[in-house]
């Protein structure tokens, strides 16, 4: 393909690094000038960067309705803590050592991780992902000895990318928009938050924070409760960071003997609050795979992590349900391998 021909261009002229293949669009619909109109007030214009310089890229905050403001949070663009604080397990199954910028996929153990629970689906194609892979991606890591810098198997890991806009829509709540076109498999953003920890006891259940999109995701038992009420206990784990970010929630069930997380459904709310929860639920433990075993994980029905976006977390809280959706969620794998731990990352679907 073209994009075939872009990348060894790069690499011949060693500008990769620079410039990368996703730098470069040869579909006709997307316009690079089209951008998402400005404000005819300045007053309408509330941030120029909400993330107030966290984010390599600026997030606007823009209402044109009211002037009122979202509520106060603390803004993350990473989920805390790591994933390297979290599992107690090998954090890497494989590493590589590629010296091509991992462009060759039969050679990288890291894409042959991906590919192997895959099947017939592919991983990255020139850094875009053009379907969600069930199995989970595996990017790779900071022990990996190819460049940084070079490597078409690093996305999720470089953070926000494209320059995203939190807007006020009539009637559901905050939403947020891309102010340029994109291709389709394009990286967005991750859903950031802080990751709690859930105990149960027989008691009665907890009640959840309303969020700050429109949205309301249910949760779906994965194994039979014991009889009775019950009550839910959500701590913060023992690590915890000097700053606070803002962050949307993500329950991560746990299973016996089941590794991958996928996004269960979503449910519209129906009296237009402003409240938006997304759950993540396992799926059965990837077999081995290319002579290489999976690493072995014991979980019991009482464990239950959440990703908590309520008072900590990035743009994507702010994310609204679409019937039509342009995005696609992808559970991806950088700072460890972990299945209990994956990042929660969004992809362009059209």
């Amino acid at each position: 393909s073209v994009l075939i021909e872009v990348l060894q261009f790069l690499l011949q002229s060693e500008s990769l690094g620079v410039l990368q293949p996703d730098n470069f669009s040869f579909d006709p619909q997307i316009v690079p000038e089209n951008r998402a109109r400005a404000p005819a007030s300045a007053a309408l214009l509330l941030e120029r960067d909400l993330s107030r310089g966290i984010e390599p890229v600026p997030v606007s905050l823009f209402n044109e309705l009211d002037g009122t403001r979202p509520k106060e949070f603390r803004y993350r663009k990473e989920r805390w803590p790591h994933g390297c604080f979290l599992s107690a397990a090998p954090l890497f199954s494989v590493c590589c050592d590629c010296t091509d910028g991992c462009a060759d996929a039969r050679s990288c153990a890291c894409v042959q991780q991906t590919l192997g629970g895959a099947g017939e689906q592919q991983a990255y194609r020139h850094q875009r992902l053009s379907a969600p892979l069930s199995t989970g991606l595996f990017e790779c890591g900071p022990w990996c000895g190819c460049a940084r810098s070079r490597c078409q198997n690093r996305v999720v890991q470089k953070g926000l990318r494209v320059r995203l806009q939190v807007f006020r829509t009539p009637d559901r709540g905050w939403a947020v928009r891309c102010r340029d076109d994109l291709d389709e498999g394009t990286f967005v953003c991750i859903y950031a938050g802080v990751v709690l920890r859930q105990q149960q006891s027989v008691e009665e259940p907890a009640e959840r924070e309303p969020l700050v999109s429109d949205d309301e995701v249910e949760v779906v038992e994965e194994w039979t409760l014991p009889a009775g009420p019950m009550e839910t206990v959500t701590e913060p784990l023992d690590c915890s960071p000097p700053l606070y970010v803002p962050v949307i929630q993500s329950p991560l069930a746990q299973l016996k003997d089941q590794q991958q997380l996928t996004v269960s459904s979503l449910d519209c709310s129906q009296n237009g609050s402003e409240a938006c929860e997304e759950i993540v639920s396992k799926k059965p433990r990837l077999s081995e795979s290319n002579g290489r075993s999976q690493p072995q994980h014991k979980h019991t029905p009482e464990q239950m992590y959440y990703l908590d976006a309520s008072k900590e977390g990035n743009v994507a809280r702010f994310f609204n349900h679409s019937c039509e959706p342009n995005l696609f969620l992808q559970n991806v794998f950088t700072d460890t391998h972990d299945p209990q731990f994956p990042l929660v990352a969004f992809f362009t679907s059209r």
